[in-house]
């Protein structure tokens, strides 16, 4: 059970992370898709493409890098090339610094209720049969007996099905992330955090029981074919495509019986437009008049509430780098 919450508190940390890694073996849902069809998904959202950009005020730069929190083996040939950015920044900001991961596991541990359900109806009582039925049949794939899962939190569970089976054994600590994490603490480059440790785990313990049943059903929807989205998710993240993943991922999820757009928009306030909007900020406070190299999910970057919309907004040039 201790590789399941490790898992999930990986994907808490990252935020909206993408569960995607090429080993999963099944095949890209957005091939399948044409070029109209797929534009049609992101329509007119700015800054929709591109995982690494420049953002320039006077004599401040950002070098904004979209990232997801699971390994890869395509980061062996990326990171290299990120580390020219890295050597000459005075600091990288990162969604949770390193300290943020042992803050998080010793904070359940404490106070296990977070994710255990010691009060509310459980899982079986609040889903439908035949979505209890599915989830159990989701859960056992994972190694997670029904009667285990029925006592979790929703939002716990929720993020529990973000990895498809195919990756539960996932190694974050070589996800993009970490290996920037790592680049930077070699070089004795400070790594600043851009919110508190706690605000990922807030936003969901602090979120109606209803909005996080929600979310567990959305999160169930694209469950069937979760080996597809992680190889569906992971090409196009290397295709710089992030909103097209956001986008996709929101299609997909609305067409399980039940789910509304109500839902979904509710859940991409808390998880992505909340947090991203309080990030600027101190982004910007923390850049000012510097170089600085920041790496936050690439769910984060597109879109009018984006980060780099926000930058623009704020007198910043853009530039995408060719990577």
């Amino acid at each position: 059970m201790l590789k399941h919450a490790v898992l999930a508190l990986c994907l808490l940390l990252a935020g909206p992370a993408l569960a995607a890694d090429p080993g999963c073996g099944g095949r890209d849902l957005l091939a399948d898709m044409s070029p109209a069809a797929r534009a049609a998904l992101v329509g007119d959202a700015p800054y929709a493409r591109g995982n690494v950009w420049q953002a320039t005020r006077g004599a401040t730069t950002i070098t904004v890098v979209g990232t997801y929190h699971l390994n890869d083996p395509r980061f062996d040939a990326l990171v290299p090339k990120l580390l020219p950015s890295l050597d000459g920044a005075a600091a990288l900001l990162v969604e949770a610094g390193p300290e943020a991961e042992r803050a998080l596991k010793a904070d359940i541990a404490a106070h296990p209720d977070r994710i255990v359900n010691t009060t509310g109806p459980t899982l079986p009582e609040a889903l439908s049969p035949a979505d209890w039925q599915s989830l159990s049949r989701a859960m056992a794939l994972r190694g997670m007996p029904a009667f285990v899962a029925a006592k979790f939190q929703p939002w716990y569970v929720a993020m529990l099905l973000s990895l498809p089976p195919c990756r539960l054994q996932a190694d974050a600590a070589n996800g993009l992330d970490q290996r920037l994490i790592a680049a930077a603490t070699a070089r004795h480059i400070p790594v600043t955090a851009l919110e508190p440790w706690d605000t990922a785990i807030r936003l969901f313990t602090d979120m109606p029981w209803r909005d996080q049943i929600d979310m567990l059903r959305l999160s169930l929807a694209s469950e069937a074919a979760s080996a597809d989205m992680a190889t569906t998710l992971s090409d196009a993240y290397f295709a710089g495509e992030h909103r097209l993943i956001w986008d996709f991922s929101r299609k997909v999820a609305l067409q399980s019986p039940g789910a509304t757009p109500a839902a979904f928009d509710r859940m991409e306030r808390v998880m992505l437009t909340d947090r991203t909007r309080a990030w600027v900020p101190r982004l910007i406070a923390a850049a000012e008049g510097r170089r600085v190299l920041v790496a936050v999910g690439a769910a984060h970057l597109g879109g009018s509430d984006g980060l780099l919309n926000l930058l623009a907004q704020a007198g910043f040039a853009l530039r995408r780098l060719p990577f």
